[in-house]
C-alpha cells in the first residue's frame, strides 16, 4: 500500500513558540475555507484575481500565459497531490521570518485547518541554492532522496531578474506571497528526466501516457490514482506494480515536442536563446536608427556622438535595471560602459558586441533582461579598461553605491521609497589622457586648444591648457603664430599630449592638420567651449579671498578671451569625465604658465631642433642615452631638463660640480615609487589602499636614501643644499603617526584602512557590535552541541550567501525547523532560525562597520593631505637628486670624460672650441672618428663655417654631434671630448634634411624656406644655426642664390654661430674669410678605380667635388648609367662654369643684403618674388 507520511512530520514542523508549522508544499492546493469543500478548477479555468501566473517560458518581457490549475484528489490511504496555486489564506505563515513586505501585506492569516498529512513533493538537488532560499521555507528529513535533474534551468525561477536584493539578508523579503502563490509548480520544479525507452524489445508495448488526466477519483474510493502535475498517470511511491513500457519506435514524437518539461537541457537552452534573440530584437529595434539627443543622425551636421536618443516607447518597456543602464548610456554613448553587477562589470548591447568583436569576450545566451551581455570580474577591471583605452575607446565605469545589506537596511528605514535595484552611479570616465593607473613614467597630458584669428593680420592667437590628471599639474600657454605654427609645433614636440580637446567648429584646418600629424595617436575630442570670460573659470572654485593665478589674472586683465576659453574648455571636459578632483587640486596648488622657450634662463630648442637632432625620439635619441634615473618622477624631470638646458654660467657650473661629485658614488633611489602621482591621488581622494601603503613605505626608503647621501659629505654645494632643505625630521614624524594608526599588512589584504583600536571611537563601537554577533553565533553553536547532542556540529561558510551553515554528519537528526542549505555524501548543512536572524544581524553590523571604515579611510587621506607641502618638498628633493645621480651614471657608462670650461663672453656672443668630439649617442668602441670644431672665440675665429665634402662623408653627423654636445654641456653634464671651452648659447636652430609637409600643403622648398625664415627672424649673436643643403629643392642657380643670401645675413647681420653644409661649392669663395671659415670632410679617391674612401675627418679648406658618382656606384647604380652621368657632368661644368664665375663677380654685398632682407622680414617671402630678385641679380 502507499507509504504513509510519519505523523507530525509530513508537511509540518513545530516552532518553539507555537503549534505545528505547515510546510510550504502543503500550501500548494485549492483555496479553501474552514468547513467548506475544496473547489475543483477545470482546465478551462483561468487564474483568479488573486493569482499572477508567470509565463511558462524563460523569455523576458513575455506576456503572462494562464496556467490551468491541476485537480487535487484525496483518498484515505493515497498520498496527497499538489495544485500549482498557493492559497492566499494558507495557515502557518507566522513561522516565516518577518519582512517589511510581509508586514505591509493586507492578508490576515486565519487559524490553521486540520488536514490529513501529505507527502511533500521534492525540489531536485540540481536546483541552485538561490532557488532553494527563495522557495523552500522548510525541508523534510529525507531531502537526500531527491532526484537531481541536470537539465534544470534555475533562471526560469527568476521572478524579477533585474532585482539586486540578496535573499540571504531577508529570506522572505525577496518575493511577494501573492506572487509566490501564483507560481505554477510546473514552472518552479521540472520533473525528473524520463527514463530512456528500452530498445531491445521488438514488440511494441503500451507506453505510459504523458497527457494530463482530467478524471477525478471520487473521495473515499478504495483504489485511487493520484494526480501528479508532472505526469498525469503515476503510481504511489511505494507501489511495486509494473509499469507498461514501449519501444522507441512507437513513442509519439508529438508528446516530447509538445511539452517543454520533457525536452533535454540542450534543447531548453537553445529554446531560451532563440526566444531571447526574438525579445532582444523586438525590444531594441530602435537602436538600428541611431540618433543623438537632438535627433541628428551620424554624418549630419553637428551630430553629437556622445549622446543617444531613446524613444519614449522604449523607456516604457524598460525594466528598472534597464532604465538605470540607459539613463547613463544615453549621455555617454561614445564610451564603453562597464556596469557593476555583483562581483562583475557587465557590458550590454553594442558594448557587448564590441567586447566580443575586439577581445573575444563571450556574449551570454540569455543576456540581462532583454539586453545582450558580456562581462569581466571586478578584480580585472583595470586590466580591461587599459585594453579598451589602448584601442582608442573611452571607458565609463558605473559602480554600486551600496551593498545588498545596505539596500535592505535602507528599504526598512524608508519603506515608502523602496527600490527594486541597488543604487548605482557613474564614477569615472577613463580616456587616453586621464587613465593614470597603468601609464608609463613620463607625464601624460590632456590638452585643450583654442585659437582666434588676429583681425589686422593673417596670424592666429593660440592658447593651450594642459593638465596631468595623475598629479593635478596644470599649465597654460598662449602665443601668436604665423602659417608655419612653429611655436605650436615646439610645444607639441615637448609635451606629446595623449588627448586633445578642441573647440568644436572653431579650429582652423592648418592647426588641426598639424596637431594630428605631430600627435597621430592622441585621442581627439571636439566640444563646445565656454565663452571667453571670467565665468569660464567657475569650475575651479577659486576662493574669493585669494587672487587668481598670475597667468589667469593677466588673461582677465588683458581681456585675452582665447586663454579663458582654453582653460574653461578643459575644465568643462574634465567635469564631464567626473574628474572634478584635479580641478580643485589644481586651484589649490596653482596653475602655472608653460614657457616654451624660457629665454631668460634656458637654452631654446624648438620642435624642428628636437626632431632633427633626435633629442627625444628617433634613432638612439639623446634622452634614452642619458636616462639612468631610478624613479618615475626623476625620468619626467630629466625630460624637462633635456628640453630646457641651462643658459647661465653659474647655474651650469653648480650642476657640473654636483654631477662630478656623484660620479664616484653609487647613489640610488631604487624602490622609491612615483611620489608625485601617489601624493596627487591621495590629495584627490582616489588612491587605492595598497598604493597608499606603497607610498608610505616608499617615503621611508626615500628618507633613508637622502640621509645616507647626506652622510657622505660630498664636495658639492647643490647636493648638500638639497639634503639640508629637505624636512626629514617632519617626514619621519608624520610617517610614524601613520604607521601607528593602522596595520598596513591588514590594509593591503583587506583593501581598507581600519584604524587600530582606540584611534577611532565610531569604528571601535561598530567592531564591538560585530563581535557581539559573532559571540552569539558561537553560543548558539555550543547550544546545538549540548542541547541537541550533535557534538560534531561546526560552522561552515559556503560563500557570501551561505554563511555560518551548521554542518553535521549526513543523516543526523536535526530539529524540524532547520532549513537545509547544502550537503554532500558525508555531511549535511543547515540554517537554524536563530542562525538566519544572526546572519542578518551580522550582515547589517558588518555593513555599518564597513561604512565607518570607508569614512576612516577618507579621514586618513585628509590627514595625509594636510602635510601636502612636506610631501612635495621630499618629492622635489628626491627627484632632483635622482636626476643628478642618473646623469652621473650616464657619464660613467658612456665614458663622457670632459666637463666643459664654461665662461662668459666679452663681446656678447657665444663660442665653442671642442677637441676630439664624438657623437654622444655612440660609445668609444663603435669606431667613431672624433673631430675638432671651433666657432668664434678669443682668437677671432669666424663664427660661421661653410662645410663641404662628399656625399655620405659625415657632414650631417658633425652638425648633430656639435648640437648635442652643446645641449649636454649646458645640462651640466660632461661631454664625449678631450677638452672644451664654451660660452653658453641661447638657442640651437636647425634646418636639416629634405622633406615636404603634406599636412600644411608645403613642398620641399617651401618647408626649407619657412624654416630658414624662422631662423633668420629669431637668431641672435648667441644662437647656433645648423643648416644642411638649403636651396636644393629648386633649380641649381635659384638654390645657390637663396643659400648665399641666407648665409650672408646670418654671418654679417645676426652674427650667429653657423655650420652651413652645402654642395654649392661656389659659396666657399663668395664671402670674406673674416666672416666665414671653410672646412670639409676629407676623403681619398683612387684615380684608377675611382673608388672613394671616406675619412670622416673635418679638415680646413673647401672640397672641390662632391663625389656623387662614387656614391652612385656604392648604391649599385648600373655602371653604364654612372659613366653616362659623368660625361654629362663634365659637359655641364665646361659649359656653365665660366658663366657662374662671371656671375659670382657681379654679385655684390649690397645685392646680397637686399635678398637677405627679404628673408629677414616678419613674413616669409613669396617664392616668385625671390626668383624675380635672383633673376635680376643674375642679369
Amino acid at each position: 500500500m502507499p507509504r504513509q507520511p510519519p505523523p507530525g512530520r509530513a508537511g509540518a514542523s513545530r516552532t518553539p513558540n507555537g503549534p505545528k508549522q505547515q510546510s510550504l508544499f502543503t500550501y500548494f492546493g485549492p483555496r479553501t475555507t474552514p468547513g467548506a469543500a475544496p473547489a475543483t478548477p477545470t482546465p478551462n479555468d483561468g487564474p483568479t484575481s488573486s493569482q499572477l501566473t508567470l509565463p511558462s517560458s524563460s523569455q523576458p518581457n513575455a506576456p503572462p500565459t494562464p496556467t490551468p490549475a491541476a485537480p487535487r484528489s484525496r483518498g484515505p490511504t493515497g498520498p496527497q497531490t499538489l495544485s500549482p496555486a498557493l492559497p492566499a489564506s494558507s495557515p502557518g505563515l507566522s513561522g516565516v521570518p518577518s519582512s517589511p513586505l510581509a508586514a505591509r501585506s493586507s492578508i490576515r492569516v486565519p487559524p490553521p485547518v486540520e488536514e490529513p498529512a501529505a507527502t511533500p513533493t521534492r525540489l531536485p538537488r540540481a536546483a541552485s541554492s538561490r532557488l532553494k532560499r527563495k522557495v523552500i521555507l522548510s525541508d523534510d528529513e529525507d531531502d537526500h532522496d531527491d532526484a537531481a535533474d541536470p537539465s534544470f534551468a534555475p533562471e526560469k525561477m527568476d521572478v524579477d531578474p533585474d532585482s539586486d536584493d540578496d535573499p540571504l539578508l531577508a529570506m522572505d523579503a525577496d518575493f511577494d506571497d501573492d506572487l509566490l502563490a501564483s507560481i505554477p509548480i510546473a514552472d518552479v520544479v521540472p520533473p525528473p528526466p524520463p527514463k530512456r525507452p528500452r530498445l531491445e524489445s521488438a514488440t511494441p508495448t503500451p507506453t505510459r501516457s504523458r497527457l494530463p488526466t482530467t478524471a477525478r477519483t471520487p473521495a473515499g474510493s478504495g483504489s485511487t490514482t493520484p494526480h501528479n502535475p508532472f505526469s498525469a498517470a503515476t503510481t504511489p511511491r511505494s507501489s511495486k506494480a509494473a509499469t507498461p513500457r514501449t519501444s522507441a519506435t512507437t513513442t509519439p514524437q508529438s508528446s516530447r515536442a509538445g511539452s517543454p518539461l520533457l525536452r533535454t537541457s540542450d534543447e531548453r537552452k537553445r529554446d531560451r536563446a532563440e526566444k531571447f534573440q526574438e525579445t532582444n530584437k523586438a525590444t531594441y529595434e530602435w537602436l538600428k536608427d541611431v540618433r543623438d539627443a537632438d535627433g541628428r543622425r551620424p554624418g549630419e551636421p553637428d551630430y553629437d556622438p556622445a549622446t543617444l536618443f531613446v524613444p519614449e516607447s522604449a523607456w516604457r518597456k524598460f525594466s528598472e535595471f534597464e532604465r538605470q543602464f540607459w539613463t547613463v548610456k544615453s549621455k555617454y554613448f561614445d564610451a564603453v560602459l562597464f556596469f557593476k553587477k555583483g562581483k562583475f562589470y557587465e557590458l550590454y548591447e553594442r558594448d557587448a558586441d564590441l567586447a566580443h568583436r575586439e577581445f573575444d569576450l563571450k556574449i551570454s545566451d540569455n543576456g540581462r533582461g532583454a539586453m545582450r551581455m558580456a562581462g569581466v570580474p571586478e578584480a580585472t577591471f583595470d586590466e580591461w579598461a587599459l585594453k579598451f583605452v589602448a584601442q582608442g575607446h573611452k571607458v565609463a565605469r558605473v559602480d554600486q553605491m551600496e551593498s545588498a545589506a545596505a539596500k535592505a537596511m535602507r528599504d526598512r528605514a524608508t519603506p515608502a521609497k523602496k527600490d527594486k535595484v541597488i543604487k548605482r552611479e557613474l564614477t569615472a570616465v577613463l580616456t587616453a589622457g586621464t587613465l593614470v593607473e597603468a601609464l608609463g613614467d613620463h607625464a601624460t597630458y590632456c590638452m585643450a586648444l583654442a585659437e582666434v584669428k588676429v583681425t589686422e593680420t593673417d596670424e592666429m592667437r593660440i592658447a593651450v591648457a594642459l593638465v596631468d590628471t595623475s598629479t593635478a599639474a596644470m599649465y597654460v600657454a598662449a602665443f601668436t603664430e604665423d602659417a608655419a605654427r612653429a611655436r605650436l609645433e615646439t610645444l607639441l614636440m615637448q609635451v606629446q599630449p595623449r588627448e586633445v580637446v578642441v573647440d568644436k567648429g572653431h579650429l582652423s584646418l592648418a592647426t588641426k592638420k598639424l596637431v594630428q600629424a605631430l600627435c597621430p595617436t592622441a585621442a581627439w575630442n571636439a566640444i563646445a567651449f565656454p565663452y571667453g570670460d571670467v565665468q569660464a573659470l567657475h569650475p575651479f572654485q577659486f576662493p574669493d579671498d585669494k587672487p587668481l593665478p598670475p597667468v589667469l589674472a593677466r588673461a582677465v586683465q588683458n581681456d585675452d578671451g582665447v586663454v579663458l576659453q582654453a582653460v574653461g574648455g578643459l575644465a568643462m571636459y574634465l567635469q564631464r569625465l567626473k574628474l572634478d578632483a584635479p580641478l580643485t587640486a589644481a586651484a589649490a596648488q596653482g596653475i602655472h604658465e608653460y614657457d616654451l622657450a624660457n629665454q631668460a634662463r634656458t637654452l631654446v630648442l624648438d620642435g624642428a631642433t628636437l626632431a632633427n637632432l633626435h633629442v627625444l625620439d628617433g634613432d638612439r635619441p639623446l634622452l634614452s642615452v642619458l636616462d639612468r634615473c631610478t624613479t618615475p618622477m626623476g625620468r619626467r624631470m630629466l625630460r624637462t631638463w633635456v628640453c630646457h638646458p641651462l643658459r647661465g654660467v653659474a647655474a651650469i657650473r653648480t650642476r657640473q660640480r654636483a654631477i662630478a661629485a656623484l660620479i664616484d658614488t653609487d647613489v640610488s633611489f631604487k624602490g622609491v615609487p612615483d611620489l608625485d602621482r601617489l601624493v596627487g591621488r591621495v590629495r584627490m581622494g582616489c588612491c587605492k589602499v595598497k598604493d597608499f601603503v606603497t607610498l608610505l613605505n616608499g617615503m621611508q626608503r626615500a628618507v633613508d636614501a637622502v640621509e645616507t647621501l647626506g652622510e657622505l659629505q660630498l664636495d658639492a654645494g647643490r647636493v648638500q643644499q638639497l639634503v639640508a632643505e629637505c624636512p626629514l625630521d617632519v617626514v619621519r614624524d608624520r610617517l610614524a603617526f601613520f604607521g601607528a594608526a593602522f596595520d598596513s599588512a591588514l590594509a593591503v589584504r583587506s583593501g581598507t584602512i581600519e584604524p587600530r583600536a582606540g584611534v577611532n571611537a565610531d569604528l571601535d563601537a561598530a567592531a564591538a557590535t560585530v563581535q557581539v554577533v559573532h559571540d552569539a553565533l558561537a553560543a548558539h553553536l555550543m547550544m546545538v552541541r549540548q542541547r541537541h547532542g550533535i557534538k560534531q556540529a561546526v560552522f561552515k561558510d559556503g560563500g557570501s550567501k551561505d554563511r555560518n551553515q551548521i554542518e553535521v554528519p549526513a543523516g543526523t537528526k536535526v530539529p524540524p525547523n532547520w532549513k537545509k542549505t547544502s550537503g554532500t555524501k558525508a555531511v549535511d548543512r543547515y540554517h537554524s532560525p536563530e542562525v538566519v536572524k544572526l546572519n542578518q544581524q551580522l550582515a547589517e553590523a558588518e555593513e555599518v562597520k564597513a561604512e565607518v571604515v570607508r569614512g576612516a579611510t577618507a579621514q586618513m587621506y585628509a590627514q595625509f593631505a594636510e602635510s601636502d607641502e612636506v610631501w612635495r618638498a621630499l618629492s622635489a628633493t628626491v627627484t632632483e637628486l635622482d636626476v643628478l645621480a642618473g646623469l652621473a651614471r650616464a657619464a660613467r657608462d658612456n665614458e663622457y670624460t670632459c666637463f666643459p670650461e664654461v665662461v662668459d663672453s666679452d663681446d656678447g656672443t657665444a663660442a665653442i672650441d671642442v677637441r676630439d668630439l664624438r657623437h654622444p649617442s655612440f660609445g668609444p668602441d663603435t669606431g667613431f672618428i672624433p673631430n675638432d670644431v671651433t666657432l668664434g672665440g678669443a682668437d677671432e675665429t669666424p663664427r660661421a663655417m661653410i662645410l663641404t665634402g662628399p656625399n655620405m662623408g659625415g657632414k650631417s653627423t658633425i652638425q648633430r654631434s656639435l648640437g648635442l654636445a652643446i645641449i649636454l654641456a649646458q645640462l651640466g653634464s660632461p661631454i664625449p671630448a678631450t677638452s672644451c671651452r664654451l660660452s653658453p648659447y641661447d638657442a640651437v636652430y636647425t634646418r636639416i634634411g629634405a622633406r615636404d609637409n603634406l599636412v600644411l600643403g608645403m613642398s620641399t622648398l617651401m618647408v626649407e624656406l619657412h624654416e630658414a625664415s624662422r631662423i633668420l627672424r629669431n637668431a641672435t649673436p648667441r644662437s647656433l644655426v645648423l643648416m644642411d643643403e638649403l636651396g636644393r629643392g629648386t633649380s641649381t642657380f635659384d638654390g645657390h642664390a637663396i643659400a648665399l643670401a641666407t648665409l650672408h645675413d646670418l654671418a654679417l647681420h645676426a652674427r650667429s654661430g653657423v655650420v652651413f653644409a652645402t654642395h654649392y661649392h661656389g659659396l666657399t669663395a663668395e664671402l670674406p674669410a673674416k666672416l666665414v671659415q671653410n672646412a670639409h670632410m676629407a676623403c681619398v679617391e683612387d684615380p684608377q678605380t675611382k673608388e672613394v674612401t671616406f675619412l670622416y675627418k673635418l679638415v680646413p679648406g673647401a672640397c672641390p667635388r662632391s663625389h656623387g658618382m662614387n656614391v652612385a656606384r656604392m648604391a649599385g647604380v648600373p655602371e653604364a648609367v654612372v659613366e653616362h652621368a659623368e660625361t654629362v657632368a663634365a659637359e655641364f661644368e665646361a659649359k656653365h662654369g665660366e658663366a657662374m664665375e662671371v656671375g659670382k663677380d657681379e654679385i655684390g654685398l649690397a645685392e646680397l643684403a637686399a635678398v637677405a632682407a627679404l628673408f629677414a622680414r616678419d613674413q616669409a617671402p613669396d617664392l616668385e618674388t625671390v626668383k624675380m630678385v635672383q633673376r635680376g641679380l643674375a642679369a
